[in-house]
């Protein structure tokens, strides 16, 4: 599950980022 929880704060700060 930590792995999943990683994978969608990545995709989130990219998408801030973007």
């Amino acid at each position: 599950i930590v792995d999943i929880v990683q994978n969608g704060i990545q995709i989130v700060s990219k998408f801030i980022g973007a």
